[in-house]
């Protein structure tokens, strides 16, 4: 299905504005992102009904088409959710593997996908996941019905809000750049300062093709789709080695945190039990900070090492030229509707990686300031 026949629903979140009475631009407003985009004469007057509606809280099911046609052009931005399908559609089914995993809490859920005794990801989750569970899987469950199920791109939309929310929330990364960019008057300090969050992109990198491929003995039709993927991951590793390169050590003089080894061997059980939760998780890993320039590379080239900025921004780009944005959406075209275990799974899932995700920062800055 292409965003052009998709129905939409704006995110709660999402306000939208003309610029100016007399501005042919429109502000689309959410918590996480802002942006304008500019309509043409002949549809301003639907989208000022639009507009109005949206500003007296006013829309209803009535406005179902006109809402899918605003939002369809603003389909690679997240700020919609995908409304279920009424008719049926895809051609590949997908069920719960087992049903010995233990959902019961995050920490339980690492210690049954990673059962290994004293793993990183196991003394992780003793000591950072005693968290208990946030997202309403109801709510998910009840907005995304169809007839013969559950839509896997709506339930993929609405846990994309959740993590945006959860973003918002918990990410520490502003935090951790300003505590490095204080460090800048002391150049070995935001050196090592700096090479240590590069080193935590560059064990991710490093794992991305073997986590990756884990995905491929149930991705039936979306294989070519993961593949494609893989491919276009593939080298960053190398970039990222450049860049520490650049700050003068090596990958074996710098640790990759628990935090992140765990962050990784998750997203790899991922991978291997559940495509809509492996498709979740992927979303994640690909959002951008929606700025003109990376802030790595804007921390990095702050404090002199230009060098290991630009490779930063040669990683970027290469993301953003790829189209990235709404890759991981594409592995759900041809999964039909799923039943409600294998969707809960998969919110399982994307939300562990959520939990853990957020706290690759804020470790990063507990251990910067030991």
């Amino acid at each position: 299905m292409t965003p052009a026949n998709r129905r939409f629903w704006p995110y709660d979140e999402v306000s939208i504005a003309r610029e100016s009475p007399s501005s042919p631009r429109v502000l689309i407003s959410t918590p996480w992102l802002t942006f304008t985009v500019k309509i043409d004469d002949d549809s301003l007057a639907k989208t000022d009904a639009i507009i109005g509606k949206m500003q007296s809280g006013a829309l209803s099911p009535h406005d179902i088409n006109d809402l899918s046609w605003f939002f369809s052009a603003l389909a690679e931005r997240p700020v919609a959710y995908i409304l279920p399908r009424g008719q049926e559609f895809g051609v590949d089914t997908h069920q719960l593997i087992d049903r010995t995993i233990d959902y019961s809490t995050p920490q339980s859920a690492v210690n049954s996908l990673i059962p290994e005794k004293n793993s990183v990801a196991s003394r992780y989750a003793e000591q950072a996941l005693q968290m208990p569970w946030s997202w309403d899987h109801r709510a998910v469950l009840d907005f995304a019905r169809t007839p013969t199920g559950l839509d896997p791109e709506s339930l993929f939309t609405v846990a994309r809000r959740f993590h945006l929310l959860n973003d918002l929330e918990n990410n520490k990364t502003g935090e951790l750049l300003e505590y490095v960019q204080n460090l800048k008057d002391d150049s070995e300090k935001f050196r090592r300062a700096s090479a240590l969050i590069v080193r935590q992109n560059h064990h991710i990198t490093q794992q991305c093709d073997p986590t990756l491929r884990a995905a491929l003995p149930l991705a039936k039709g979306a294989e070519k789709a993961v593949l494609d993927f893989i491919q276009a991951e593939s080298g960053h590793d190398k970039i990222l080695l450049k860049a520490l390169t650049a700050l003068g050590t090596i990958p074996d003089s710098i640790p990759a945190l628990d935090v992140t080894v765990a962050l990784m061997d998750v997203f790899e059980t991922v991978a291997r039990r559940n495509l809509l939760g492996f498709a979740m998780v992927v979303d994640i890993f690909e959002r951008t900070s929606y700025q003109e320039e990376d802030p790595m590379t804007s921390l990095l080239k702050s404090g002199g090492e230009e060098r290991a900025g630009r490779q930063m921004d040669i990683h970027r780009a290469i993301n953003d030229s790829g189209g990235h944005e709404n890759v991981a959406l594409g592995f759900l075209s041809k999964m039909k509707s799923v039943d409600e275990e294998y969707a809960r799974e998969a919110l399982f899932l994307a939300e562990l990686v959520t939990l853990i995700i957020h706290q690759v920062s804020s470790d990063t800055l507990r251990f910067l300031r030991k």
